[in-house]
């Protein structure tokens, strides 16, 4: 009788754990009968956008969507569905709804409508934070567009609509950061600092020049290798997609505003560089002599780089 007893108490336990970790429950059928269902059941849809090469979105499977509250709020809310974006259905899904970052978490009507989408790894807070503004029309990605569109410029508003267009993870929150910081009478504090630095991408944003101008400040919270690293990479980016030389003058202008003190020498590196992936052997062998010519004293590893 105890080992019956024994018996049925691990497999009770067994059970209660299978129930707990069911998380939610994605549905399995065509996009069509999706689309069926939200409408029958008058529901959201939530896609989990992903690919089989993707880790955060590994990570969002095993340790997010596995969870008893996760898959209590979303399956009594939401009907879910999981889809690889390079199979299937997915790739069409993924042109119809501009996927380029994985995971991308969309929510769309039964119209197949987007009213609200985020990318990246959320934790089990920001997720189900994610689902609550998907459910509340004056918070929807499309409801901010118009509000931002009609002129509305309030300061708790420009924030709630720079922080939903930062999750989707495209750079478009950065006119929208610009509008925010113009309500801002003080950059310097640390909230405001810790924003501009992680929501700055363009090196053409006044954002950029506060990090510019305020460099000392910002290596003194982030470290003096992750400051110049962010600079250097979103001068880069600035000029990244052409071959124009007349982007050489604009990368003069940035690394002189960026680092006074080393702009010449940064900006004959470049041009290295440039005329390097532009595929320009010529300008390349000179922009290498004018270097070498006005920095001597670069070591033996970076000649042998450059030859």
């Amino acid at each position: 009788m105890k080992k019956i007893i024994s018996l049925l108490f691990l497999f009770s336990i067994c059970f209660s754990a299978f129930v707990q970790a069911e998380g939610i429950d994605f549905t399995r059928a065509s996009w069509k009968e999706i689309l069926s269902r939200a409408a029958e059941e008058d529901k959201i849809i939530f896609l989990d956008a992903f690919t089989s090469w993707c880790g955060p979105c590994k990570k969002m499977s095993k340790e997010i969507f596995t969870q008893d509250k996760v898959g209590e709020y979303f399956n009594s809310n939401f009907i879910s569905v999981k889809m690889d974006m390079e199979k299937g259905e997915g790739l069409e899904l993924s042109v119809l709804y501009d996927v380029k970052v994985y995971p991308t978490l969309l929510f769309i009507d039964s119209d197949g409508k987007l009213l609200h989408r985020a990318a990246g790894f959320h934790t089990t807070d920001q997720f189900l934070e994610l689902g609550n503004k998907a459910l509340n029309p004056l918070m929807r990605l499309g409801t901010l567009e118009q509000r931002f569109a009609d002129g509305e410029r309030g300061e708790e508003f420009l924030y709630a609509y720079m922080m939903a267009r930062a999750e989707i993870q495209d750079g478009s929150h950065l006119p929208v950061a610009e509008e925010y910081f113009k309500t801002q009478a003080d950059w310097t504090t640390p909230k405001n600092m810790e924003m501009i630095y992680q929501l700055t991408t363009d090196a053409k944003s006044p954002l950029f020049d506060h990090i510019c101008a305020q460099k000392a400040a910002y290596i003194e919270m982030y470290g003096e290798r992750n400051v110049v690293a962010q600079m250097q990479n979103l001068i880069y980016q600035s000029v990244s997609d052409t071959k124009d030389e007349s982007s050489l003058v604009q990368v003069d202008r940035l690394f002189k505003k960026a680092y006074p003190d080393k702009a010449d020498r940064m900006s004959a590196n470049f041009r290295m560089s440039f005329y390097r992936q532009a595929g320009d052997r010529e300008n390349y062998a000179k922009s290498a002599v004018d270097y070498f010519n006005s920095f001597p004293e670069a070591g033996p590893d970076e000649l042998n780089d450059v030859a």
